[in-house]
């Protein structure tokens, strides 16, 4: 079953929900990086019901938002509207998690904006020095891609492709809602009770088969030679992980550097 999480709070003029599950770098095939972060943007445009266009105009129309992230080890929808919106808000997310289509011509069209922003990333000589740090320090695990993937794997994929880590992926076992506004709670539960316990395919999600050690096995000092004016300097060390005690030191030391 899915996990829901509820934060209701009245002075707050309107309702967000957000939908997250495990994906990412972690879940990816090796040669279908970026994969995560594709689908997650294919899932807020066409579905049985309605086309990618239809969803953004309705959405424009109660002025909502409806938008779709991938990170590491993640990816997320998110939606937020006015609580009279609330029942269309949940109707489109039902619908992006049970009945996406990836649509061809939008498949292509946000395939493309996806390498697109890697390519302009290239001309960036801090965002290309990064990409090539996480290369260098994370060696073959798979934090050494960034979510957004690779050109060269991203070209390839197909709707297939999509529709199999979209299986994958989307399942109840998967799947926590977030909603924080102003709703009415026993309202809200009623309408969600749908969607989390029958709607969304029910099926285990396969652990990801990552090696555990991602930091690199010796010191390393790398320099790489471009036709720019500017020079970076880029350094990285081991910290600790995010259910580490020592987290938050790790995230004041890296601003106190």
């Amino acid at each position: 079953m899915a996990r829901l999480l509820l934060q209701n709070d009245k002075r707050l003029p309107k309702v967000h929900v957000r939908c997250v599950m495990l994906g990412g770098p972690f879940y990816e095939p090796v040669n279908q990086r970026g994969i995560s972060e594709l689908l997650a943007e294919l899932l807020t445009k066409d579905t049985e019901n309605r086309s990618a266009s239809e969803i953004s105009t309705l959405v424009d129309q109660i002025g909502g938002s409806f938008s779709a992230d991938g990170g590491n080890n993640t990816i997320n929808l998110a939606i937020e509207v006015l609580p009279s919106d609330i029942d269309t808000a949940l109707e489109l997310l039902s619908d992006a998690l049970t009945c996406p289509v990836f649509e061809a011509s939008t498949l292509q069209t946000e395939k493309e904006a996806q390498i697109a922003r890697l390519k302009e990333d290239d001309d960036e000589i801090f965002d290309y020095g990064f990409r090539k740090l996480r290369k260098y320090f994370f060696g073959e695990h798979p934090f050494a891609i960034g979510s957004s993937g690779r050109i060269e794997d991203l070209e390839k994929l197909t709707r297939n492709d999509l529709i199999t880590h979209f299986k994958h992926l989307v399942t109840t076992s998967n799947l926590v809602v977030a909603v924080v506004g102003d709703f009415e709670r026993e309202k809200l539960l009623e309408q969600l009770q749908p969607l989390l316990e029958s709607k969304v395919r029910s099926a285990p999600l396969e652990p990801a088969q990552t090696p555990a050690e991602s930091s690199p096995k010796e010191a390393l000092e790398l320099t790489e030679p471009l036709d720019r004016e500017q020079a970076v300097l880029f350094q990285a060390y081991p910290d600790a992980g995010v259910c580490d005690e020592n987290y938050i030191t790790g995230e004041l030391l890296n601003e106190l550097f």
